[in-house]
């Protein structure tokens, strides 16, 4: 819903702060480490993270899963 709408999503770092918030609207918590989180957030505008360490958490996660990119030096040959 917050991708549809453009709004951000609360990301709590674990069940038990997820259940102590006020709000559970566009509120998340992974259960689940180590997966492709991209589909979760995917058209996600903005994500709150509760915690610093929860953000760079993600950070890693996200990174994880990006393909590495480059451009190959001119002039290279490859052999068969």
């Amino acid at each position: 819903m917050a991708a549809w709408h453009g709004e951000a999503v609360k990301l709590y770092a674990s069940p038990e702060a997820w259940l102590r918030a006020q709000y559970h609207g566009d509120a998340v918590c992974i259960l689940r480490r180590g997966i492709d989180l991209r589909p979760l957030f995917d058209g996600v505008s903005r994500v709150d993270c509760e915690t610093i360490k929860l953000k760079q958490h993600l950070e890693r996660q996200l990174r994880a899963f990006e393909p590495r990119l480059w451009v190959p030096a001119e002039g290279t040959r490859h052999a068969a």
